[in-house]
């Protein structure tokens, strides 16, 4: 008795048994979709886009405002439309941090990730990625005082300043505040202040500084630190050049404008606007932009223990100035008879204007004898010599030079930001003028010393006097060379960078780039750096080397809590992870999971598990940053896109919808080498970045608009000349780039289109039918589709059928002129395959009938009897629309044990 199978297809299912199958598995699903359940069709077509990238790889891309900004070997940036380069702010190339090139869109900017910091765009075809965050203020001392209104007599002020900078979008950004200056008025009658302000060097044209002042207090008192603005300053080319410019301050004294914001009535002290930090990953969440594994400004702090109250003349210990008399003689590098030399030191600096070339400092000691640096320029006895201490910073080979004429921490906060160094300092006490100059009070403080550019080298410092400071610095021991001698690694205070890969940090809430330092926490175990952050509607999941971890809270003011959510979960790769509606698919150590709030599901072990099982284990295993191994979304149609090779030749992409839950692969075999896959935001198609065949030229290919009828199943088109069309028989042109394949059509006005049946070589092919047209025509690659079900067993495995026909049913079947049938069984691994036309149907698409279509096929006799059977159908043609909806098969039960085909019998029983 004749049985029927029927099913509709179903998606791969390569793991299971082929009895522990579902109906409708397949073993092959290859350059198809299944969109809708159970209909499958040929992939998206793609189409030649760009091609002027030269020779470099392209191994990310991020969408942003209509375009596309592409991380390329170089390294470099570039966008796609133009292919122009994405510079810093003094036209050098960028360097993203290898294998972490993943942005982040808030307000309108797009922030990506660089070994000196977080960067921006702010619009499409932006030249300049620029630092992120409004730089820190320099230092600023009190000017002149002049009979005003500001400052009534007999009254201290307190002042601060602050760089503002807004950017295209209107994203205003706020540095953190210049260290306090007090203001003394004892000049006997009401004053304004001039205020000098040294740049810390990374201001630009266009930013404005502020200025903050307190309400005027008693002298006695210390003013608060509700600071209002008081004055502002737009900063000019000129002003950068100098490296400073003065503000002048004439509100009266009850005349205060907005608050400063860290004013203990606003966000407060801890909440300084510093700029995001160096990191990883960066995902916006509740209006905040949160930072994975972090790392901080290289810095130093010291506490100054020993301050001078004016001279230290005499003293042998204490920062300071020191005054003596001595000897010079024109031309001679030492100075004689030096009294007193109580706390002079090799290494400080000698103030004496006129008398010494160049900039001296003291190299030895012996006796009453000082030698220094530089030569006297002329003679004179029983001269008076000023010594002030230094400060060395930098390196051995390579420091900075400070005078530290007073011991206040503020003096030396000016002292090394006139003029600007790669380095900017703060002090976290109060320094005071009056009308005479600097107040010398004595008093200690702490200083903050920072490099200016995130990931900066370490740096050190050394100083004389070092007893002062705490910790203790070390003091050079002589000269040589042009350098100072005694100054190591070794014995210097070293920076440190607050460098920790386990650390998330966030923003305050819809100010992306204001990220204050207590804004942070750890998660998990130090030793497992955070590989990616990805939020979903409820909360931000975190992908670490130890486990998942997820975020939840209201928001940045509310505060976070975050909860162990998987540790047996490890994700592969920080890029093979991506959110779609509200889930996270990522590649991990147990296949390709679904992450929710509910838990982590597997949704690839029975359907593709096996294929990849290998590269899983060489991935997991590898320190090897493998820059094809991600995975990308492709919304509109409901696809997660998984590349998981790790040969640089890579052109097979595994397929998995959300919606029909069927996975499926293309393989881009019409290229070389497939580098990146992008759902463009701004038109919403597919991009796929990729080395042309054959050529060095890297390319890009853009999806197909499949309204289009012309572009149905159609990859690439090249414009072909036609010599000679005779019947069936076609020549075309050599160089054209073109190479003829059984399936391509080329489309001939008022004809219709012809489909190619038979090459010969690379210039001769045959067609479906007589062709008289010559000239330039339009060939288009059909794309190959190839459909292999699991093995068919009609319910028994163990038991032998004759399998004898079937038929594939096509829901639509337009223009297709052929199929390619093909068998394979388990009593014979030789495939028997032929091949069926159509003619009928291959009209052109406009009138081709579109009712479904059942194409019937006999079971090749080498396959007929057999437990198990594996039908196949391959589809290589441009210019048709098909969809398969299901196979029928037909067989018959056998009786008895099947007989090989040998000689062989069975054994009596």
């Amino acid at each position: 008795m004749q049985q029927e199978l029927h099913m509709a297809p179903a998606g791969l299912f390569t793991d299971p048994h082929a009895s522990k199958a579902p109906p409708g598995a397949l073993r092959i699903a290859q350059n198809v979709v299944i969109r809708r359940d159970g209909i499958i069709q040929p992939r998206p077509g793609f189409e030649y886009n760009k091609a002027t990238y030269g020779t470099e790889d392209i191994y990310r891309a991020i969408s942003f405002k209509g375009d596309i900004v592409l991380y390329t070997s170089k390294p470099t940036l570039r966008w796609h439309s133009n292919a122009s380069e994405i510079l810093n702010e003094a036209g050098a190339a960028l360097s993203p941090i290898a294998g972490e090139f993943r942005g982040c869109e808030s307000r309108n900017n797009l922030y990506l990730p660089f070994s000196d910091g977080v960067r921006k765009l702010t619009g499409a075809l932006d030249a300049v990625a620029e630092n992120a965050g409004a730089p820190s203020t320099g230092s600023f001392e009190a000017g002149t005082a002049s009979a005003g209104t500001a400052i009534a007599n007999n009254s201290i002020v307190r002042y601060r300043a602050v760089i503002k900078r807004t950017d295209n979008n209107g994203v205003i950004v706020r540095g953190v505040p210049s260290s306090s200056m007090m203001y003394i008025n004892d000049s006997g009658g009401a004053v304004n202040l001039g205020v000098a302000l040294w740049l810390s060097g990374i201001e630009k044209v266009g930013d404005i500084a502020e200025l903050y002042r307190s309400a005027n207090y008693p002298s006695t008192a210390i003013p608060d630190e509700e600071l209002g603005l008081v004055a502002q300053h737009v900063i000019t080319s000129d002003d950068i050049a100098t490296g400073a410019f003065g503000f002048q301050d004439t509100n009266a004294a009850d005349d205060l404008g907005a608050l400063i914001y860290t004013a203990p009535s606003q966000e407060g002290a801890l909440q300084e606007n510093n700029r995001p930090p160096k990191c990883t990953d960066m995902a916006l969440f509740k209006s905040s932009v949160f930072f994975a594994n972090t790392e901080g400004l290289q810095r130093v702090i010291l506490n100054i223990k020993q301050a001078s109250d004016a001279s230290q003349t005499g003293d042998a210990t204490g920062i300071g100035r020191r005054t003596a008399t001595g000897d010079l003689y024109s031309g001679s590098y030492t100075i004689l008879n030096v009294t007193p030399t109580t706390g002079l030191a090799i290494g400080q600096l000698v103030i004496a204007a006129d008398d010494f070339e160049l900039i001296t400092f003291i190299t030895n000691i012996s006796g009453s004898t000082v030698t220094v640096s530089g030569y006297s320029t002329r003679t004179v006895v029983g001269t008076t010599i000023t010594f002030d201490d230094a400060m060395f910073v930098g390196t051995p080979s390579s420091y900075r030079t400070i005078t530290c004429r007073f011991g206040c921490a503020d003096r030396i906060v000016v002292d090394l930001c006139n003029p600007p160094s790669s380095y900017y300092a703060r002090s976290l006490s109060d320094y005071k003028y009056n009308s005479s100059g600097f107040v010398y009070d004595g008093s200690n403080g702490m200083l903050v010393i920072n490099q200016k550019t995130l990931g900066a080298s370490k740096f050190y410092i050394w100083g004389t006097h070092g007893e002062a400071y705490f910790p203790n610095l070390t003091g050079p021991t002589g000269y040589a060379g042009g350098l100072l001698t005694g100054l190591t690694t070794a014995n210097g205070i070293g920076s440190t960078s607050d460098d920790c890969q386990n650390r998330i940090m966030w923003s305050k809430p819809d100010q992306p780039e204001h990220v204050p330092e207590v804004n942070y926490s750890p998660v998990g175990s130090e030793n497992h750096p955070i590989l990616r952050i990805i939020p979903t509607r409820d909360a931000l999941f975190i992908f670490k080397t130890d486990g998942i971890w997820r975020l939840t809270g209201a928001g940045a003011y509310s505060g976070w809590r975050i909860d162990e959510f998987d540790l047996s979960t490890i994700l592969l790769r920080a890029d093979a992870a991506v959110e779609m509606d509200n889930a996270i698919y990522a590649w991990t150590n147990k296949g390709l999971v679904r992450v929710t709030d509910e838990g982590v599901s597997l949704i690839s072990a029975t359907a593709i598990g096996n294929l990849l099982q290998y590269r899983e284990y060489m991935v997991h295993s590898s320190t090897t940053n493998y820059s094809n191994v991600y995975i990308t979304k492709n919304p509109k149609d409901n696809e997660i896109i998984l590349s998981a090779e790790i040969s640089a030749t890579n052109k097979t992409l595994y397929i998995f919808n959300t919606k029909t839950l069927a996975w499926y692969t293309w393989v881009m075999d019409f290229v070389d080498s497939l580098f990146h896959v992008l759902c463009n935001e701004s038109d919403r198609l597919l991009y796929m970045f990729y080395l042309s065949e054959g050529t060095t030229t890297r390319a890009a290919i853009k999806e197909r608009k499949t309204s289009l009828l012309q572009m149905i199943a159609v990859d690439m088109d090249f414009t072909v000349n036609i010599v000679s069309a005779s019947g069936v028989d076609i020549v075309i042109s050599a160089g054209s780039g073109y190479t003829p394949v059984r399936g391509d059509c080329f489309a001939v006005i008022y004809l219709g289109f012809f489909v190619i049946t038979k090459v010969t070589d690379a210039t001769h092919f045959q067609v479906d039918r007589p062709c008289v047209a010559t000239g330039n025509r339009l060939f288009f690659m059909g794309i190959n589709s190839v459909i292999e079900w699991v093995a068919k067993t009609g319910g028994n495995e163990g038991a032998v059928k004759h399998y004898t026909e079937g038929g594939y049913a096509f829901n639509e079947f337009s223009g297709l002129y052929e199929i390619n049938y093909s068998f394979l069984s388990s009593l014979s691994t030789v495939a028997v395959s032929y091949i069926e036309a159509f003619p009928e149907f291959q009209l052109p698409l406009s009138t081709a009938t579109s009712s479904p279509k059942t194409a019937r096929f006999i079971v090749p006799s080498a396959h007929a009897r057999t437990a198990y059977l594996y039908p196949k159908i391959s589809i290589r043609q441009a210019l048709c629309a098909w969809e398969l909806s299901g196979l029928s098969l037909y067989f018959k039960g056998l009786r008895g044990r099947a007989l090989s085909r040998g000689t062989t019998t069975p054994a009596a029983i």
